[in-house]
């Protein structure tokens, strides 16, 4: 029973030993990263910048840094997935906070600056108020008309009184003559003179009612002309300030539409960025100095908050400018619409239509400055400032996005598998979906393995052995009537069965180590001692096959009594025993022990963890 003793203290002592194993190594390979292996992988030019030689093993202890270079989150979901031996899987989602990249091109709200080019806009120059324009010619006929007929009432109204002036003095002589008659004897005389004085009254008359006519009617011609004149100079003078009016809304619509051409750089900026991050031929690495490229040569800056400053004002400026040219369209509707309403009362010179067309003309403007105002109106509504400010908000976020933090991946490896010789890797890269800019985007699958240094383990087991050493009787074996030799014959009971144990030395996640142990039989006698070669076939609870050398005392004959020596037989008969002395002999053991302690403590496959990495 003292020989069973050790074996059972070493069966205690196992599951103690195999306990502080684990637990070194879940320290060892969390606390001892500055040993780690770094491996990395540019996703662009699809190559290793750095991972350990071929077949060279790494330190499970240490465990393994990924780092993915150069990665486009906004054309791909990348994941890294790691599987160790004995069909445990570790899949992790590297991609985690990258999602909100893959919506860039989709969300962005959309802006037609291309309508405001085909947008109408009022004429600087005055067509019907011009003095080319058939219109004002036809108001200068109707003017040098009026002129015409006032200076030939006029010359007639003169004439008349020429008339009557050349008749006077006759009609004088007359009376004259009629005084210087003698009073009788001359009355046939005086009533002749008479008949001609009354003949010329009635020329005097006459002339003197057409006189009164032509006064009245060159009256009248004299205030349609003054009117006619007076209409002309002020359609002059309405002619130049509606023509400043048109010019200055002319030059506000302008400023706008530059207002809104500044706008559409922030569009064409946010585009370019897209080509940028959407491009399947550019190298991520670049991309932050093509961003910073694109923005000094757009804005003047590549500091992202002077950049939102100077979105903002232009934002406020569209805003501004269009405040500015609503209230100069009004300005002029209000003018427009004002001398509309004037010539409705302007007196009317005879057989002109002057200031009808020219009220006509004010009309039409008026006409065309609503009507223009409306679209703009329409137009400007569709940039309202939710829009912009969204439009300004993506841009921003897009831009900011685009830096080195962003374009680079790490995942630390897991703790691994305690029976894992390798550890597995697979870098996928998904296009992202329902994106017209990844559509021809190709999956990325880097498949990757790392064989594992695991060191030295030692674990316990118990159970059977079966010995092959040269267990024999010895005896004197007569040869001839008078000599006799030392014989042997096999021990029946040398294939029995012994009990014992085995420490196994071997590389972590190996199925073969070696062994030292001992056994000893059913009776406690014979200590038999081992070294060999073990096989572990299974996880938690393994059976162990080993096969070596085994070693033990055995009894054998003295020196002086060594096999085939020969003896006298009168000496040494056959009946006596043979002289027996302990000594180490070595043979081959097979045995088949259990290990209930060791294994691996992660039970069960396909175990998905989440969120280790960065």
């Amino acid at each position: 029973m003292k020989a069973l003793l050790p074996c059972l203290l070493l069966t205690l002592f196992a599951p103690a030993q195999s306990s502080a194993q684990q637990s070194d190594k879940k320290d060892g390979q969390s606390n001892d990263g500055a040993k780690q292996v770094f491996i990395t992988y540019d996703c662009f030019t699809s190559q290793f910048l750095n991972r350990p030689p071929f077949g060279r093993s790494i330190d499970w202890k240490h465990g393994a840094m990924i780092v993915l270079k150069n990665v486009n989150p906004f054309l791909y979901k990348i994941s890294i997935k790691e599987q160790h031996k004995n069909t445990i899987l570790i899949s992790n989602e590297a991609q985690g906070k990258n999602d909100p990249l893959t919506t860039f091109g989709q969300n962005q709200p959309q802006i037609d600056f291309g309508r405001l080019s085909n947008l109408n806009y009022l004429s600087a120059d005055i067509p019907k108020l011009t003095r080319t324009d058939a219109t004002v010619q036809k108001a200068d006929e109707n003017l040098q008309n009026a002129r015409n007929t006032y200076i030939a009432d006029t010359t007639e109204l003169r004439n008349k009184r020429l008339e009557i002036a050349k008749i006077l003095p006759g009609k004088l002589l007359l009376q004259n003559n009629k005084s210087a008659l003698p009073d009788t004897g001359a009355t046939q005389q005086k009533t002749l003179i008479d008949k001609e004085i009354l003949l010329i009254d009635d020329k005097i008359t006459a002339s003197t009612k057409e006189i009164d006519q032509l006064t009245t009617k060159i009256k009248e011609n004299k205030t349609a002309l003054d009117a006619a004149e007076k209409s002309y100079k002020e359609a002059a003078e309405s002619s130049s300030d509606l023509k400043f009016k048109v010019e200055s809304v002319a030059l506000l619509l302008n400023e706008y539409k530059k207002s809104v051409y500044e706008l559409q750089e922030i569009e064409l900026f946010y585009q370019q960025l897209l080509s940028i991050v959407y491009s399947q031929s550019t190298n991520p690495e670049s991309m932050p100095l093509l961003k910073n490229n694109l923005a000094l040569k757009s804005f003047g800056t590549t500091d992202k908050t002077e950049l939102i400053r100077i979105l903002n004002d232009r934002k406020r400026n569209l805003e501004n400018k269009f405040g500015q040219y609503l209230d100069g369209s009004q300005d002029l509707i209000y003018f427009v619409n004002g001398r509309a309403a004037t010539y409705e009362t302007e007196p009317k010179i005879p057989k002109s239509e002057d200031i009808k067309l020219r009220q006509e003309a004010f009309r039409l403007y008026k006409q065309t400055a609503e009507n223009q105002e409306t679209k703009i109106k329409e137009y400007h509504k569709q940039i309202d400032y939710q829009t912009l400010k969204t439009c300004i908000e993506n841009t921003v976020k897009l831009y900011d996005a685009i830096n080195e933090q962003n374009f680079t991946i790490t995942h630390q490896s897991h703790q691994f598998d305690d029976e894992a010789t390798e550890v597995n890797f697979v870098i996928t890269g998904e296009p992202v979906q329902n994106s017209v800019y990844s559509m021809s985007a190709k999956p990325i699958n880097v498949p990757f393995s790392l064989p594992l240094k695991r060191g030295l383990k030692v674990d316990f087991s118990t159970g059977l052995f079966v010995n092959f050493l040269p267990q024999s009787e010895y005896f004197f074996e007569q040869i001839s009537q008078n000599t006799v030799k030392v014989g042997k014959r096999r021990d029946p009971n040398r294939y029995v069965p012994t009990i014992g144990y085995l420490f196994h030395f071997y590389s972590r996640g190996s199925k073969l180590g070696g062994s030292l142990g001992a056994s000893t039989g059913l009776d406690g006698k014979s200590l038999k001692y081992y070294i060999g070669i073990s096989t572990m076939q299974g996880r938690s609870q393994r059976v162990i096959i080993t096969a070596g050398l085994a070693g033990t005392q055995l009894q054998v004959p003295v020196q002086s009594q060594s096999l085939g020596k020969e003896f006298n037989a009168a000496d040494y008969p056959v009946t006596r025993a043979v002289s027996l002395t302990p000594a180490w002999r070595a043979g081959a053991f097979v045995s088949f022990t259990f290990n209930l302690t060791s294994g691996n403590k992660n039970q069960g496959t396909n175990i998905s963890v989440q969120g280790n990495a960065r």
